[in-house]
Order: structure tokens, then C-alpha cells, then sequence
């Protein structure tokens, strides 16, 4: 416990009475752990208990993993790369960040450190260390890939794992990308010594995570734009709310199986992974659409401003924000909208009615998702749940 606590900055409890940690409980409101790890040593009882002391203070639910400083560790907290780059912790600290790397696994890291250190497959004694390596980036890159690489908000090694792609564009790419130079993924054509083939083998795995086009920001390659705008069209959909909710994609009539699979298997993961971009696309000073040009039973994308007793407000990049009653949040009775939806949530909402006179946009929530809208109990419905067992 002393040496936990101590790493912490924390005065030293006595190991009779533990008391809990103020730190560690601050520590688990701002990042709300899955799970804490501690060393399996002589300390390890003491510390548990500090632990749960202090989560349990909050009603936070914690794992708690005892691990083992086995020889490996040890290395891998006094190797080269943990020198290089942590060379103001102290020796407890370094044990207790090695721990953390040995359980967790991380794989870009795993490359950086060295195979050497991390135990990952029964069979790894019987693999050379340069093919366990080869192996192991080969699983890197195809996460990454798989997830999309945000221009601007990458290291230039992330870049070089994209395939055909030349390391002399990598630094303009990112230098690029860090500007805010590249508005679409069509602006990677206008980079020096960008070619076609290379444009094609890269867009889609790219994403713009400030650009307008929604689009831009996922990982659909430009090539397919144009036949998800005609989509968004055939469903009455906008481009942000498909990507808010691209399972809609499931319900288009497509009598091509080849295309079915491509959007089950492909384009319904791709669009998704634009979601994450969403806020900050929304903050945006992008042009305002004027009442003429909305038009009713269309669905779009938008995010909550303000919520009342009677409704709650969506701001829908129009020159008005929109009301959805709350009679149109869902498709059941709730008695507050807080039960819904919370101030800043991303939602996709349907013109219900546009009057142009009055300037107001009435939106709706019901019947947009085969999946139920999730539901919380409001507030006077927990009160009457804990008044009944109370009284029981």
C-alpha cells in the first residue's frame, strides 16, 4: 500500500485501519476504470482494501486484478524503451506501469518495447522473435486500418502503415492534416507526389474528421459517394443522420446479394466509424439552411440544445433549432424527456412539419430505428422504487 499510495503523493496509511483513498476516488470519477491492477505481493491485501474503500464510497464498480512482477516485468520496467521515455518515475512506478503494459498487451507498444517482454501465445517459445514481431504488426495494422486513421490526429509511423504509400508524402500528409489544409478526401489529389493508384489504395482507410461532408469523415472511399447520396435520397435520410445510424442501411430492398453482403459486411462499419466525429462537426460554422429548403419527412441528424418539460430543442444547422414534443421522443409514454435524451446527445430526428410564418420546425424521434429507443426511469419512479423497499 505504502509504495501505491506513496507513487501518488499521498501520506502513508497505517496497515491496521486502512482508510480510504481521496485520490484514487478522484482518480475513478474522471476516468471511470474498468479495472485497477495491483501487484500480487506482501502489500497486496492492504491495498485491495483501500481500494475498495474508496470506490465503494461512490457506489463505482471496479475490477480489481492482482498481478504477479515476474521476471519479464521486471526487464520491462528497466528496459531501453521505459529509460527512453519514463525516466522521471522512480522504480515503483515503473513496476507498476510495466504490470499494466504486461496485462493489458497493447500492441503498438508492443512493437516499441520489444516482443521479448510480453507473453501472448502458448506457442511464442517456438517462434523466432522476428516472426512473432511480423506477426504481431501485421494484427496492428490491420486494427488500425479497420478503425480508420484521422488526419491530423495521427503519429506519422500510424501513416506509414497505409498501404502503397510512399514515406515521402507522410510528413506533407500530417503537416497537412495538423493545419486543417485537407477539407475532403478528394484534397489528398493536390498533395506533391500523390499519384491515382496511391489516392485509391489510401482514401478509403483516411478520414477527415473536421470535414463537411459527413461522408469524409468515415471510412467509405470517395468512389462510393455518390451511390450512398442516391441511398440517403431513396430512404428520405441525410448523409449525418445515416452515419448516426447507419443499421437504416439494413432496410433498403436490394435484390443484388453481392451488394447486400458489401453493405452488411462493409459499408454499414465504415459509415459508423464517423460517429466519433460527430460533435465536433456539429461546432462548425457551416452555412445555416434556410426554412425553403428543409423538407418535411426527411430525416436528419442533429444535437440537443435545451430541454424542457414539454419537449426538447435540436439544433439541425437551420436558422431555427427544431422542438420535438415530447410526445415524439418516443414510441411509449415517458414522463420527462431527460428520460431520453441529455443536452449535447447526436440524434436523428424526422420533419414532421415546417411553418415558415411562425419560424418553427416540429421533429420527431418515433418509429426511426428498428431497435427500441433506451428508456431511463425518471426520477419520481426511482423515488417510488426505493420508498417500496424501504417499506417492505
Amino acid at each position: 500500500m505504502g509504495r501505491l499510495l506513496g507513487a501518488a503523493q499521498e501520506k502513508k496509511h497505517g496497515t491496521e485501519k486502512p482508510a480510504a483513498s481521496e485520490r484514487l476516488r478522484q482518480f475513478c470519477l474522471r476516468y471511470k476504470p474498468a479495472a485497477i491492477i495491483i501487484p500480487d505481493d506482501d502489500f497486496a491485501p492492504v491495498v485491495e482494501e483501500v481500494i475498495k474503500k474508496s470506490i465503494d464510497a461512490k457506489g463505482m464498480t471496479v475490477k480489481i486484478i492482482r498481478s504477479r512482477i515476474d521476471a519479464s516485468t521486471m526487464e520491462l520496467s528497466q528496459c531501453h524503451w521505459m529509460n527512453r521515455n519514463f525516466s522521471d518515475l522512480d522504480l515503483s512506478m515503473r513496476k507498476a506501469f510495466a504490470i499494466g503494459l504486461s496485462f493489458i498487451q497493447p500492441l503498438s507498444l508492443i512493437l516499441q518495447t520489444g516482443i521479448r517482454y510480453f507473453s501472448f501465445h502458448p506457442l511464442q517459445a517456438y517462434v523466432s522473435e522476428k516472426r512473432c514481431a511480423e506477426l504481431v504488426r501485421r494484427l496492428y495494422t490491420e486494427h488500425v486500418l479497420h478503425e480508420g486513421i484521422p488526419i491530423g490526429e495521427t503519429e506519422s509511423a500510424t501513416l506509414g502503415l497505409l498501404p502503397t504509400l510512399p514515406e515521402t508524402i507522410v510528413p506533407e500528409l500530417q503537416s497537412c492534416g495538423q493545419k486543417k489544409l485537407l477539407t475532403c478526401k478528394d484534397d489528398l489529389l493536390k498533395l506533391n507526389g500523390m499519384t491515382e493508384t496511391v489516392f485509391r489504395n489510401i482514401a478509403g482507410y483516411l478520414i477527415i474528421p473536421y470535414a463537411e461532408n459527413p461522408l469524409d469523415r468515415t471510412l467509405m472511399h470517395p468512389d462510393h459517394f455518390t451511390w450512398v447520396t442516391d441511398i440517403c435520397s431513396q430512404l428520405s435520410i441525410s448523409k449525418d443522420a445515416l452515419v448516426n445510424n447507419p443499421e437504416s442501411l439494413r432496410s433498403i430492398a436490394e435484390s443484388d446479394t453481392a451488394l447486400k453482403l458489401f453493405i452488411e459486411k462493409r459499408l454499414i462499419h465504415q459509415l459508423a466509424v464517423g460517429q466519433r466525429f460527430a460533435k465536433p462537426a456539429f461546432g462548425k460554422n457551416r452555412r445555416k439552411l434556410k426554412l425553403d429548403e428543409l423538407v418535411e419527412g426527411t430525416v436528419i441528424s442533429g444535437h440537443v440544445t435545451n430541454i424542457t418539460p414539454f419537449g426538447v430543442f435540436v439544433n439541425i444547422n437551420a436558422v431555427c433549432e427544431g422542438l420535438i414534443h415530447i410526445s415524439q421522443l418516443a414510441d411509449t409514454y415517458i414522463e420527462t424527456p431527460e428520460q431520453v435524451v441529455s443536452i449535447g446527445d447526436v440524434v436523428n430526428v424526422r420533419i414532421i412539419r415546417i411553418d415558415p410564418k411562425k419560424r418553427r420546425i416540429s421533429l420527431s424521434m418515433k418509429g426511426l430505428s428498428s431497435q427500441p429507443i433506451k428508456i431511463s426511469p425518471s426520477k419520481r419512479q426511482l423515488s417510488s422504487l426505493a420508498t417500496h423497499f424501504q417499506n417492505r
